[in-house]
C-alpha cells in the first residue's frame, strides 16, 4: 500500500485496495436545482425552475441511452464536462465515447477517499448540478447548431471553456474527448 499525504499525493504503483462510494441511493432532495434557480433573478426563478428540471429529467433516459448509470458521481463528471466540451467548440459528440468518459472518472473518483465521507444527499447536491450544467449546455448547443446565433456561439463558448478550465486546470483548447474517452 502507498502512504498519502494531504490530497496532491497520489501513487500509480500500487493498486488502492478500497475504492470510495461514488454513487447514492436518491433521497428526493433538490438542493442542486435550488442552488442553481437561485442564481437567476426572481422574476425569472419559476420559469428557470421548470426548464432545468426538465434538463434534469431527461438526464436518465440520455445515460441509458449512452450507457452509464445515473445516481454516479462519475457520470455527472461526463454530463458536465461532455456539455462544456461541446458548448465550448461547438460540436455534437459521438454518444459512444461516453462510456470510456464514464470509465475514467469512475477510476480517478473512486480513488477519492472524501467521498465516503459525503452524505447521499450531498453526492446528490454536486451530481444534480453536474447534470443540470451539462444537459443545459448541449441541448442549447445542439439548438445552436440548427439555428446558428453567433451570439449564443460565443456564450457557449465562454461557458464552456469556463467549466473545462475550473474542472481540468488546462487550457480549454487541450482538451479532447475521443472514442479513448476525455485526454489533455
Amino acid at each position: 500500500t502507498t502512504k498519502t499525504t494531504g490530497s496532491s499525493a497520489t501513487s500509480t504503483t500500487a493498486p488502492k485496495t478500497t475504492k470510495a462510494n461514488i454513487t447514492f441511493k436518491s433521497d428526493g432532495n433538490t438542493r442542486g436545482l435550488d442552488y442553481l434557480v437561485n442564481n437567476y433573478p426572481s422574476k425569472q426563478r419559476g420559469e428557470a425552475r421548470i426548464y432545468l428540471k426538465k434538463m434534469y429529467d431527461s438526464f436518465p433516459q440520455v445515460a441509458r441511452s449512452v450507457g452509464i448509470p445515473t445516481n454516479d458521481l462519475s457520470s455527472g463528471m461526463v454530463a458536465i464536462l461532455a456539455g462544456a466540451y461541446m458548448a465550448y467548440n461547438n460540436v455534437s459528440l459521438n454518444d459512444s465515447y461516453m462510456k470510456p468518459m464514464a470509465k475514467q472518472f469512475k477510476e480517478a473518483l473512486e480513488s477519492v477517499t472524501e467521498f465516503d465521507k459525503m452524505s447521499d444527499s450531498d453526492k446528490k447536491y454536486i451530481y444534480d448540478q453536474m447534470v443540470i450544467i451539462g444537459m443545459t449546455l448541449a441541448v442549447n448547443q445542439s439548438q445552436n447548431q440548427q439555428n446558428p446565433n453567433a451570439k449564443v456561439t460565443a456564450q457557449l463558448r465562454n461557458a464552456g471553456k469556463e467549466i473545462l478550465e475550473a474542472f481540468l486546470g488546462v487550457s480549454a483548447g487541450k482538451v479532447k474527448i475521443t472514442s479513448s474517452g476525455l485526454s489533455y
